[in-house]
């Protein structure tokens, strides 16, 4: 049986992860820790039901723009678009 490769997004997931979890989950310092936990349980999960020959996590870099800021494109493109009435909106904003 071949074990798949699992590429996975960690800004993606750890911004979904921070959301999911109560912001009472704290560490050292009184500093949130929703989204370390969050993410560690997301992998831990993944990789025990999927059994992966091997997982990539991907991240956004702070040395490089992004392709969002090479097109010149705010850092929330939706909240730009939000008061367009030319852009339909496809759910909640």
């Amino acid at each position: 049986m071949n074990r798949p490769l699992l590429v996975i997004d960690g800004d993606s997931f750890a911004h979904r992860a921070y959301h999911a979890l109560p912001k009472s989950i704290r560490r050292k310092g009184n500093k949130g820790a929703g989204a370390i936990v969050g993410f560690g349980n997301f992998l831990v999960r993944l990789y025990e039901s999927e059994q992966p020959r091997s997982v990539v996590v991907g991240w956004d870099t702070l040395d490089a723009p992004t392709h969002r800021q090479q097109l010149g494109w705010p850092p929330s493109r939706s909240a730009a678009l939000r008061g367009r009435r030319d852009v339909p909106c496809t759910g909640r904003a």
